[in-house]
């Protein structure tokens, strides 16, 4: 048997490293079948963990079960596997939205720890905590403050204010008020633990709160959210908490942004980015914000400086838009080779139909044209219609991109086809009443049947135009 727990100890530690984890887990599962239970349970809770981490429901439930089917088998120590397993289980189905079995193993689980007369404070803690969650999952959040309040009372009977189980649900529970919009009860909560925090002298978990002071008035005063996090920044920087000062610095970042103090806003992005990990995906984030607000203040070559320097394995959600807004520095210089480029590397490998996909093939569709690649063009623009037609929050870029697209078809003497695109254009833009673009879409067609001579569409459109302005007098 010690063997075993050797064996068991190095399979343990290699799984946990991600060396050859497939031959690893044939390795576990061999050997729970000729084993005792102790170390059976020990595997199966091992390998319930592994899968939650990589979020494999099936594989996950598995373990948990076997882990769990062992409960009335084992003792002392290995209570804690089976508690645990329990936890994980109903944990994995609520990330699941499967939050009634959630409920129902979590029940399992209390009324066994009643059968075994098991009675622990922290585990407590642990078991409210993830009935808390499962009730955020349903937006139950009366429920969810009732048990996250039981949680922290129960941590607190177990450990010190500081322990971090204890801050965890704390900084939930204020997580939780907010998206509710209770913002009085989350302030009154954050400045119960300042209190307790400096009479604790716990400086670092001090500043923490007054940051996230500063954070809940997001919402209700920018003004007083900057006030506040200014004077959290000279605390953190006078206690040389610099993964703290980062955080502050992107929050007056994002406050000054907010406000379009756009010079200053880029300031404190640089001062997080100088202070910050290199190797944080932060400082991509950072590197970008920076790029593009460069790019809304007029500070053209700054921007450029910083939106090409991208680093690479940056996550799609934060390089698209970047890679887009080059694309579009690059077509305000007429670069519109360099910017195809740019947009090509953006839809590379992507098929999924999203606005910014949409976005970057209307972009290159442009370019495409300017090129004078007009039959690239068009079929590019009717890819970006196709997404775009497809969600009708995306109304005024689909008629936008019809407009251009019936420039195409005139381009190449299609008049028939353009005809079509720019009454697509108008019927769509009317359905936006977007003043502006029905005005700039009427204008075109108007254009085009004047060019074409047809008296009687441009009758009809003529009084729509006239019927648009009338309403704009009003």
């Amino acid at each position: 048997m010690p063997v075993q727990m050797e064996e068991f100890t190095a399979l343990k530690a290699e799984l946990q490293t991600g060396k050859a984890p497939k031959e690893v887990i044939r390795r576990l599962e061999d050997m729970s079948t000729g084993t005792d239970d102790s170390l059976r349970l020990r595997i199966y809770h091992l390998l319930a963990g592994y899968h939650a981490s990589s979020r494999q429901y099936e594989q996950t439930i598995l373990h948990c079960q076997r882990a769990i089917r062992l409960a009335e088998v084992v003792s002392g120590p290995d209570l804690s596997l089976i508690i645990d397993s329990y936890l994980i289980y109903a944990a994995m189905e609520t990330s699941y939205k499967q939050t009634a079995a959630a409920r129902v193993e979590l029940a399992k689980l209390l009324l066994f720890l009643e059968k075994r007369q098991f009675k622990d404070a922290f585990v407590s803690g642990k078991i409210y905590l993830q009935l808390a969650k499962t009730a955020i999952a349903e937006e139950q959040i009366d429920l969810a403050i009732r048990e996250l309040k039981e949680s922290a009372s129960f941590f607190k009977q177990a450990a010190a204010d500081l322990h971090p189980a204890v801050q965890q649900v704390l900084h939930l529970l204020v997580q939780v008020y907010e998206e509710a919009g209770l913002y009085e009860e989350a302030q009154t909560l954050v400045k119960e633990q300042i209190k307790e925090m400096m009479r604790l002298q716990a400086r670092k978990r001090e500043l923490a709160w007054r940051i996230r002071q500063g954070e809940l008035f997001f919402y209700t005063d920018l003004k007083k959210a900057r006030r506040i996090l200014s004077k959290a920044l000279q605390l953190t920087e006078q206690a040389d908490e610099t993964e703290l000062s980062v955080r502050v610095y992107v929050l007056l970042g994002e406050i000054d942004e907010e406000m379009r103090q756009f010079p200053r806003a880029i300031s404190y992005y640089e001062r997080a980015r100088s202070a910050g990990k290199a190797a944080d995906q932060l400082m991509s984030y950072l590197e970008i914000k920076i790029g593009l607000l460069a790019m809304k203040a007029g500070h053209i070559e700054k921007a450029k400086r910083y939106l090409e320097n991208i680093p690479p394995h940056t996550p799609a959600s934060i390089q698209d838009p970047a890679l887009y807004a080059l694309a579009t520095l690059y077509g305000q210089e007429k670069e519109y080779g360099r910017g195809r480029h740019i947009l090509k590397k953006l839809l590379s490998g992507r098929q999924e139909e999203t606005k910014m996909r949409a976005d970057a093939l209307q972009l290159l569709a442009s370019f495409e044209f300017e090129l004078h690649h007009i039959g690239e063009a068009i079929r590019l623009f009717e890819d970006a219609s196709g997404i775009y037609r497809k969600n009708s929050h995306h109304r005024f870029e689909q008629a936008m991109t019809m407009l251009k697209l019936g420039g195409s078809y005139e381009e190449i003497g299609d008049q028939k086809q353009a005809a079509i695109c720019y009454e697509e254009a108008v019927a769509v833009m009317e359905k936006t009443r977007h003043r502006q673009g029905i005005e700039e879409a009427l204008a075109q067609i108007l254009r085009f049947y004047e060019k074409n001579e047809n008296p009687l569409k441009r009758y009809i459109y003529e009084n729509k135009l006239v019927k648009w302005q009338l309403e704009k007098i009003r």
